[in-house]
């Protein structure tokens, strides 16, 4: 043994781990890695990312087995492999863990006095891991785009200016990570609290590892409030939301999974609809329309937002024309335990979650009131006729396109998540607004073609229509508004 052990101090100035290791501190395999043994090797996996090792020799595939089941540190890591392999093993096991920890499905994890475990998991290959020094007498806070969450019984810390996350299950580690939202000195901080320095200080460095953990200036600021800076410009949802709809800095389920597999409820395609009445909508002939029609190029060059609309209101023939042409259902594909359809505008999966309920204040033909289009059958159903609540959102289109007057139809886009979030994870909401940009685009070339005015607007109000349509929130709301009517030709 004692030719076994010796060699580690020369070795040690060259392991790949050195600037990060501590003996407090763990390595344990990402929860989600799989490991399968194939002909080229062994096989390295997860939803989003695969790498095949040569076969690993006796004292590695006992490393692997530690760090798939509880993790070690690397000192004691490496004792395997001189207990099995002598030094001749050593050059294999920093290129193994420089191969795993390079993919990101390296976790690194120490335990508080308590026994309680905090980890840091990797989120990103691009992540690498850095010491943590503060500055004598300088104030650290925690980021204002950071943020503590519940999942199952773990706690999460995270923050999406990382590449990386906290977990861990005790609740005092939740009060200690809090405490860090007031400016402190890391030494002052450190003796509020019964436990090791050593501890705490590698606490801190996995907050700082984060990015959550940031130094403040001389006037008290951090540099995410610096205006020269683009921290700055992002609001917190705004910044969570991109970095969660998008791969690199979380480690969620991704795009068409299915997650709720065999108990999966999906909406049907065409939404049931009690109505007051029914409007069958005219038709326009598609054919006639390709050769008469203004060219995409045209369409494209002249379109324009027009908050102003004529004295004389669109009509009804008009209204018909332009949702037949922007939103209706072009072919209907049934299967043995499913059923969709293809309208005149892509969308992703073939889901079609958006549906469109205009709230006509003037249309010559068409009487004021709350409608649903019927895409199907291409009809108008009347939900609920011309009340305050209608004129209240009339009134607000108008004011958030800075109209003069009122508008004359105000198409209400909602989106049924659940056509969605059945089978996407992580960027079902991101999508909804993607098909809303799509069909915001659909909507301006078909108007400026028809010589219609059309304005899309930027928000509404969610509550205000789920209340007057009789919508469930969470079911279908508003996503979009798009004005339309007739052109003040002065």
């Amino acid at each position: 043994m004692e030719n076994k052990t010796m060699p580690r101090k020369r070795f040690e100035s060259n392991r790949y781990f050195l600037l990060i290791m501590e003996e407090i501190l763990e390595l344990a395999l990402r929860k989600d890695v799989k490991m399968e043994t194939n002909e080229s090797g062994l096989k390295f996996s997860t939803d989003v990312l695969s790498r095949t090792y040569l076969e690993p020799s006796k004292g590695l595939k006992k490393v692997l087995e530690v760090l798939k089941t509880k993790g070690a540190s690397e000192n004691s890591l490496m004792d395997i492999v001189l207990e099995e392999e002598g030094f001749e093993g050593l050059m294999g096991f920093t290129y193994l863990l420089k191969t795993i920890d390079s993919l990101g499905f390296l976790n690194y994890q120490f335990s508080l006095d308590d026994g309680s475990q905090i980890r840091l998991i990797h989120l990103s290959s691009r992540f690498e891991y850095q010491k943590f020094k503060p500055a004598e007498g300088i104030h650290y806070k925690l980021s204002k785009f950071s943020l503590l969450r519940k999942d199952g019984d773990s706690f999460i810390f995270e923050c999406p200016l990382g590449k990386c996350h906290i977990e861990f299950n005790n609740p005092i580690i939740a009060q200690l990570v809090l405490s860090l939202y007031d400016p402190m000195e890391p030494e002052k901080w450190k003796v509020q609290y019964p436990q090791k320095d050593e501890l705490l200080h590698q606490l801190l460095e996995f907050l700082f590892n984060m990015n959550c953990l940031q130094q403040m200036t001389d006037d008290g600021k951090l540099k995410e409030d610096d205006l020269n800076k683009p921290e700055a410009y992002w609001e917190f949802h705004d910044l969570y939301y991109h970095s969660r709809s998008r791969l690199g800095r979380h480690n969620n389920e991704y795009g068409g999974t299915f997650p709720f597999g065999d108990k999966t409820i999906i909406p049907p395609t065409f939404k049931k609809v009690e109505a007051l009445s029914r409007i069958d909508l005219f038709k326009p002939s598609i054919e006639k329309l390709m050769k008469t029609d203004v060219t995409l190029t045209r369409a494209l060059e002249e379109r324009e937002s027009i908050r102003n609309h004529g004295d004389l209101p669109i009509s009804a023939e008009q209204l018909g024309e332009f949702l037949y042409r922007t939103n209706r259902v072009t072919e209907v594909v049934k299967q043995e335990h499913f059923e969709y359809a293809k309208k005149i505008y892509p969308a992703g999966g073939g889901l079609y979650e958006l549906e469109i309920y205009p709230v006509i204040n003037q249309c010559d033909g068409i009487d004021s009131g709350l409608y649903y289009y019927d895409s199907n059958l291409h009809q108008l159903a009347l939900i609920r006729e011309q009340d305050d609540q209608m004129r209240i959102l009339t009134g607000l289109s108008g004011k958030t396109a800075a109209m003069e007057g009122l508008p004359q139809v105000t198409l209400v886009i909602t989106a049924r998540f659940q056509r969605l979030t059945h089978k996407y994870r992580s960027v079902a909401y991101a999508l909804i607004l993607k098909h809303v940009g799509v069909l915001y685009q659909q909507m301006y070339l078909v108007a400026t073609g028809m010589h219609l005015a059309p304005c899309a607007l930027g928000g509404g109000d969610s509550d205000l229509f789920s209340d007057m349509a009789g919508l469930n929130y969470l079911e279908e709301s508003s996503v979009g508004e798009f004005l339309l009517g007739s052109r003040n030709e002065n």
